[in-house]
């Protein structure tokens, strides 16, 4: 998994994968417990609601927890320490080369001995309208 925290509606990323493990795991026995106390099927929704909204708050915040650790931190100790590469390629990130192979062309063609700056800062401003940086790598990290 990427480490992309998400959003605070657990709608992607890590958030969301931690929000649907917890409801997964603590939805049923919930849900169970209030039919064995005789609570209505309309209560019982609305406390699963409420309890969904409380545990996607809690996935972001351990999402947030967890990758701002591991950015910060890879390594259990500073004695053991670990390596982490990331790895980018054309098929998870085929957008973002593309992008670069047409930017590299607006140097390639441009003509130093012959052209100026402003040419070449046409070329880039006339390549950048049409084609905006990508916003995201998706690759692996080892």
């Amino acid at each position: 998994m990427a480490l992309n925290i998400g959003d605070r509606d657990a709608t992607r990323g890590m958030t969301k994968v931690i929000f649907d493990a917890m409801d997964a795991e603590l939805r049923p026995p919930m849900e169970q417990s209030l039919r064995d106390t005789g609570s209505p099927e309309d209560e019982i929704q609305k406390a699963v609601i409420k309890a969904q909204a409380n545990w996607r708050q809690l996935s972001f915040v351990i999402a947030s927890g967890l990758v701002s650790s591991l950015r910060r931190d890879p390594s259990p100790s500073p004695a053991d320490p670990v390596f982490g590469e990331a790895f980018s390629s054309r098929v998870e990130d085929a957008v973002f080369w593309d992008w670069l192979k047409g930017f590299v062309g607006v140097f390639q063609s441009w003509a130093p001995t012959t052209a100026d700056g402003v040419s070449l800062k046409n070329a880039i401003n006339g390549y950048l309208s049409g084609k905006p940086v990508p916003e995201q790598l998706r690759g692996i990290l080892q």
